[in-house]
Parts: structure tokens; C-alpha cells; sequence
């Protein structure tokens, strides 16, 4: 699949991105001296972007009541985010594949992905 890909559900957004789309140290939390060079391409699981994503709700949205994102795939070289819908960091990323509506069974979507061998290839 493509980046960015967005799941939108009322005000809150899941993006899957390829890091290189941001400006080098522009992260949270990422050291602004860092020369760490993305990949362009990259592979992740299913059950790794599920397991990010549910890193991300357990540690910043509970606890820490913000957005978060957590780094995934093969080459370290995509995120996964949650933020919310329309901020600045969405507005941010280029616009890829359409957000999910609101109407749109998003757990259905999910949770169809098992993890058992399901294989994502992003890129720009």
C-alpha cells in the first residue's frame, strides 16, 4: 500500500508515513542532530504497525493525554502516528490514499489483518 495512509474516526487520526517525509530532527522527541537517512521504501507487518499503534494509545493518549508516534518496519524507516484530525502535523503530511469516514467500520478493518503473515510494503 501507499503512504501516507490515513484512518480517520471522529477527531482522532491513525497515519501510517514514510519518516522521510519530515524534515530531518522535526519529530517529537527526535534528537534535531540526528543523520539518521530514511528509506524511500519499507516493510512492516501487520501485527508490528498494530502493535505500534497500540503502543502509541496505551502510552500518549492514556497516560500522557497527546499524540504520539512510534517508529516501525524493516529498515526503521516508517512511523505510525495518532493525532488529531486536521492539526498542523495532518496538515503536514501530502495527502494520500482518502481517510476513512467516520461512518466506516474501522475496528472490521482492522482486526481483518490477524498478524498471520500479513505483509504491508510502503512507499512513496
Amino acid at each position: 500500500m501507499q503512504t501516507p495512509r490515513r484512518y480517520s474516526v471522529g477527531k482522532c487520526t491513525l497515519a501510517i508515513v514514510m519518516l522521510e517525509t519530515f524534515p530531518r530532527g522535526s519529530l517529537p522527541g527526535q534528537d534535531p542532530l540526528s543523520h539518521h537517512d530514511y528509506a524511500d521504501t519499507d516493510l512492516a507487518s501487520f501485527q508490528d504497525l498494530w502493535l505500534a499503534a497500540d503502543y502509541i494509545e496505551l502510552c500518549c493518549l492514556e497516560f500522557q493525554h497527546t499524540p504520539g508516534w512510534a517508529l516501525v518496519g524493516e529498515r526503521d524507516s516508517m512511523g505510525v502516528f495518532i493525532w488529531t484530525t486536521n492539526s498542523a502535523e495532518d496538515r503536514e503530511v501530502p495527502q494520500g490514499a482518502p481517510t476513512l469516514p467516520f461512518s466506516s467500520n474501522l475496528t472490521r478493518l482492522l482486526t481483518s489483518g490477524n498478524g498471520s503473515g500479513v505483509h504491508i510494503i510502503l512507499d512513496d
